[in-house]
Parts: structure tokens; C-alpha cells; sequence
């Protein structure tokens, strides 16, 4: 029986686990054992007071799955899966090769089937509401009403048939017909919210991870089918789990992970985030979480982000009228990219592609960063006023749009980028969705700017080949496979530091450098150098770009020669009132350094 305890014949009353000696004996008395030997094995025992456990067959409930699987299957063509391969693979076949549902648990704490039956004479009664129940018990508690086993159990209803008191069925419900009836009971329906309900249901998206397809993903199903003759959601997206990084699972007791809130008080939630949402565990497969990912989509996306919000700040102080209209072909170009990544951003994340959908803004805000920001610093501080303004509301532009787009995915920065740029609305959570404008996606501009992009890579190679440094400048670039437009030419001359671009024909795309060095080339590289080591001066200085200088430079004769005619340059490039050669003895911000074997001291003085 229920206890463990034989109901009839020789052995009546004996606990099953007392019992096995007495069958042994009784075997070995008939010779009827065939083999006697000490087997070790583990067994199941109760995990609260370790008493032994036993399987035992006992009556149960079921809903009729086999009657209406072939309906399942339809409905599941109603729905979207991602990644699609769920769909006609593991839940198309969870659906396939399931048995009848069992319902009920004979369990003592949980919610009490509904079901009163008549021992007398076998009459049953399904109650459908607390309200008719109410109208039907004989002997229902007063106070609060519950509907747990205990307080079910004492409830009683007087059979139509025979007069006779019908008891509840003792067995309660599986926690999964819960689960499976959230969409509808959360709502009270059918008794309340009837409109609202019916309005809203199929869901348009749920998400959980893979195993839910033989769980929560199938009883959902099997319940709406049943019930509504739908699919209980139209959009399902599962996700795959995440192992420890060697492989194993994660678990609590072997503490085999870094503890999430040192992740997110070292790089910040949204990288956290970032990082989930563009691993392979939003494609249903099993990761490995390594603290290093985190970092990675750190670096390249939160930092990278930041960096381009404070060179906006350092120079939008000034700003004092956005332009509307871009002209020049690196505003034009970055619209265009804009524009681009917004239309496939929200492509992939109408197809609940989280995956595709980072990699569109992670290539996005590297363009941004390391071509837009990179090519246009001598606009920002630029003599130049109306390209100057027109640079700065470009990336004013970019930075608000790219604060919506990054809204679902990163809410924190997208929030600190749109308040600190100029907000229209209290938060970039109360924007709309941003639209991709098709007339400023120029397909031919992108197209050589990308080709533009590759000459450089293949140009900076070729000075890497030959150990020129990009600081000095050369002569002459010619390309061969490629011809761009006009206005990219000044971009690639100043990428690499060349003079002029020559064009060929030819199959495939390449480049040739004349790496001869004049007196007057050796002359610019010096002049640039020097550069480059003031500004890392002004940076040690603590210096602010509108704040202005003295130079003050030491070098031989010949060195002072060859600076002359760059001086002028020189001066604008690092924000002198004027550049002198004097001493630079008694000044607080100085450095020697060595240059093409001259040796040279330069100081700063604030003005």
C-alpha cells in the first residue's frame, strides 16, 4: 500500500524493506536462487529525514494528450521560433513523442483539484469557480477563503444523485497546470478582465532557455490548444545556457564562477548584458562565460562609447547652432552609416537576432570612434567655423541616435549619452524607436569610403613593411584596381601621409608607396614629431584644448633650419600664441627627446 506495507497474504503488515530477507530465505528453501552475490548500488531515500523511498503505482489524473496531438502539431506551425531549427526539430518532436499528461500529485501542501466525487454511488462533479462552489458545499469554512488541500478536503457537496455527501478527490494539481494557465490566470480570466485578455492574447514574444521547450514551452501549448484552439504565444526565443569556463556546469556549491556583482561593479551592467546578448546563447547553444568576454565588449563598446562622449564635450561647449544640412563627405559618409545600421539593427531585432543586432552596433560605434571622431579632429578645433559646427552636430547627431538604438541593450550608457548630449524628453526610454531614413543610406558613398578605408590598411602595411613611420611624410601613393572620388582623396593623404594619389587600372586592389625621402620630407616627419611629443606634453600638463601656450624649443642649428618653414603649422596644430627657441631650463613642463638623431628639449608655458 501508500505506506510501504504488504495488504494480504503471508507476509500481511510487513514493510517492504523488513521484506527482503524473508523472500531471500524463502527463495533460497525452494532452491530457486540461481546466484548469490553482494551488489552495491545507490538507492533513493527521503533527503529531509532519510527515510527509505519506494516506487509505488497509485491512481492518477491525466489530460488526453493523444486526442488532440495532431492539433499541437498544427498549432506549432502558428508559431516563431528562434533559432527556427526548434520549430520542426526539438519541440515538433517534444510534441511527437509525448505521453498522456499526468496532473496530479499526491502531495500534502499544493492547489486541490476541483473534483468531487460520491463514494456511494461513483456520481463526479467538476466545480468551475469559487462562486460555484460556493453555491454547491454543504459544510464551506467561513473566514478567508482557501483553496489548499487542507482546507479542501473538509469541503463537502450533496450528491444530485444520490443524496450522499461527495468528497473531494485527495490528489492536488502538478505546479506545471499553473505554469501552463499564467497567461489566463494571472488575469482572473474568464471572470475578470474578459476584454483585456482576450485582446492581448496569443503573447507576442516570451523567452526562456532550451529545456523549456520539453517544460513550460510544450504545457503552455498543450493548455491554450485545449482551451483557446491557439498557440498561447506567437514570437519564442531560447536561449542556451551558460557553462563555467572550463566547460563544466556552473554551480553554486563549487563556486566555480566570479561572483556577477564584482563583473558588474568592474564593467558596468550594460556590458554585462552585452555580452549575453551577443553570445551564441541567444541561438539556443551552450556557452562557456568567461570574465574576459565581459571585459572584451568593455573595451570595444562601453569605453570606446565614453571616449567619444567626452571628445563631443571637450569641444560642444562652443557649439552654438546645429547645422542642419552635412556637405562635407565625412558627415555625409557617417549619416549614411547611421542610417545603414539602423535599418539592419532593426531588421535582425525584428527577427529576435540579438546576435546580429551587437554585431551592427559594435561595427557601428567603431566606425564612429576610430574613422568618423579620428578623421574629423582637425575639423573640431578648425579655423573652419561653419565645417567646425557642422562636425560637432554630425556627431551630436549620431550620439543621440546611437543612444536610442542602444536603449534595449545597454539602458545605462544609452540614458548617460542622451541626457549628456542635450535631451528632447526627460529619457531616451521615452523616445520612439528611431526610424532608418533610406534617402541618406547613399549606397556609392559607403561603398567608396569602404574601398578608401581598404587603400589605407594596405597603404599603413606597406610603410610597416618599409619601417617609415606614418608621421613622415612620402611623396607619392598609387593605386592600382580602384578610383574614388575627389573629395576621399584628402582623406586617404592625410590617413597616410602622402602628398598626392595617383590611379591604374588593374584586376585586383593594390598599392605602391614611394618611400624616396627628401630633405623637405625628412623636414615635415621632424616638424610632425614634434608635434606629437608636445601634445603628449599638454596631456601630462593636465592642459585643456582651449587652453594656450608658449613653446619653447632647444636644437641644433640645422634643426632650427629645417622647422622654419613648418612653424607656423606647428603653432596652430598644438594651440600656441607662439613658438620660440629659447631655453626651457627653468620650466616646470618640459621633456628631451631624440628625433631623426637631433636631439631637442621642449617646455611649456601656460598663457
Amino acid at each position: 500500500d501508500a505506506t510501504g506495507h504488504v495488504v494480504s497474504g503471508t507476509w500481511k503488515g510487513l514493510w517492504f524493506k523488513d521484506l527482503d530477507k524473508e523472500v531471500f530465505l524463502d527463495l533460497k528453501q525452494r532452491s530457486m536462487i540461481f546466484q548469490e552475490m553482494q551488489y552495491v548500488h545507490s538507492y533513493p531515500f527521503c533527503y529531509r529525514c532519510e527515510t527509505t523511498l519506494f516506487y509505488h503505482a497509485v491512481p492518477a489524473w491525466f489530460i488526453h494528450v493523444q486526442k488532440i496531438k495532431s492539433r499541437l502539431l498544427e498549432i506549432n506551425e502558428n508559431m516563431n521560433w528562434y533559432p527556427a531549427h526548434l520549430k520542426e526539430g526539438r519541440f515538433k518532436n517534444t510534441i511527437e513523442t509525448a505521453p498522456d499528461w499526468n496532473i496530479s500529485r499526491n502531495r500534502y501542501w499544493a492547489t486541490s483539484i476541483p473534483i468531487w466525487r460520491c463514494h456511494a454511488c461513483k456520481n463526479t462533479l467538476v466545480v468551475g469557480s469559487i462562486a460555484e462552489l460556493k453555491s454547491l458545499a454543504i459544510d464551506l469554512p467561513k473566514g478567508d477563503f482557501d483553496l489548499h488541500k487542507d482546507v479542501m478536503d473538509e469541503v463537502h457537496i450533496s450528491c444530485k444523485t444520490c443524496g450522499k455527501a461527495m468528497c473531494r478527490v485527495p490528489e492536488v494539481l502538478d505546479c506545471w497546470v499553473e505554469s501552463a494557465s499564467m497567461p489566463f490566470a494571472q488575469m482572473h480570466y474568464p471572470f475578470e478582465n474578459k476584454e483585456k485578455f482576450e485582446q492581448n492574447f496569443p503573447a507576442h514574444f516570451v523567452s526562456e532557455y532550451i529545456s523549456q521547450t520539453r517544460a513550460w514551452f510544450y504545457v503552455s501549448t498543450v493548455m491554450s490548444g485545449i482551451l483557446f484552439d491557439k498557440p498561447p504565444f506567437l514570437h519564442v526565443l531560447t536561449t542556451g545556457t551558460f557553462l563555467a569556463a572550463d566547460g563544466s556546469k556552473l554551480s553554486k556549491s563549487k563556486r566555480n564562477f566570479t561572483d556577477p556583482m564584482i563583473l558588474l561593479e568592474q564593467f558596468g551592467a550594460d556590458a554585462f548584458r552585452l555580452y549575453m546578448l551577443s553570445s551564441s546563447v541567444m541561438k539556443g547553444e551552450a556557452v562557456r562565460f568567461e570574465d574576459k568576454g565581459v571585459e572584451e565588449i568593455y573595451r570595444k563598446f562601453t569605453l570606446l562609447l565614453t571616449n567619444v562622449l567626452q571628445f563631443y564635450k571637450m569641444y560642444s561647449h562652443d557649439h552654438q547652432k546645429d547645422v542642419k544640412k552635412f556637405v562635407h563627405v565625412l558627415d555625409r559618409w557617417m549619416m549614411a552609416r547611421v542610417h545603414q545600421a539602423t535599418h539592419d539593427f532593426t531588421t535582425y531585432l525584428d527577427q529576435y537576432n540579438t546576435v546580429d543586432s551587437c554585431r551592427v552596433l559594435f561595427e557601428l560605434i567603431d566606425d564612429i570612434s576610430t574613422w568618423f571622431v579620428r578623421r574629423s579632429r582637425a575639423r573640431f578645433k578648425g579655423e573652419d567655423l561653419h565645417d567646425r559646427a557642422a562636425a560637432i552636430s554630425c556627431l551630436k547627431t549620431v550620439l543621440v541616435h546611437v543612444a536610442k538604438l542602444c536603449a534595449p541593450f545597454a539602458p545605462f550608457i544609452a540614458e548617460k549619452l542622451y541626457l549628456d548630449v542635450g535631451p528632447a524628453k526627460e529619457s531616451v526610454h521615452l523616445e520612439d524607436w528611431p526610424e532608418a531614413n533610406k534617402k541618406l543610406v547613399d549606397e556609392k558613398l559607403l561603398s567608396d569610403m569602404t574601398i578608401v578605408r581598404q587603400i589605407v590598411t594596405l597603404a599603413l602595411a606597406a610603410r610597416e613593411t618599409a619601417k617609415i613611420p606614418v608621421r613622415q611624410a612620402l611623396s607619392k601613393l598609387t593605386v592600382s584596381g580602384a578610383k574614388v572620388d575627389e573629395e576621399f582623396v584628402a582623406i586617404i593623404a592625410e590617413e597616410v601621409n602622402i602628398k598626392t594619389a595617383e590611379w591604374k587600372e588593374g584586376k585586383e586592389l593594390s598599392v605602391d608607396l614611394d618611400t624616396t625621402l627628401t630633405p623637405e620630407l625628412k623636414a615635415e616627419g621632424f616638424a610632425r614629431e614634434i608635434v606629437r611629443r608636445i601634445q603628449q606634453l599638454r596631456k601630462k600638463a593636465g592642459l585643456l584644448p582651449q587652453d594656450t601656450v608658449v613653446v619653447h624649443l632647444t636644437c641644433s642649428t640645422q634643426a632650427k633650419k629645417d622647422l622654419d618653414q613648418h612653424l607656423a603649422s606647428m603653432q596652430k596644430q598644438v594651440g600656441a600664441k607662439k613658438l620660440v627657441f629659447e631655453a626651457v631650463d627653468t620650466m616646470q613642463h618640459k621633456e628631451m627627446f631624440v628625433i631623426q638623431e637631433e636631439n631637442v628639449e621642449v617646455g611649456l608655458e601656460k598663457k
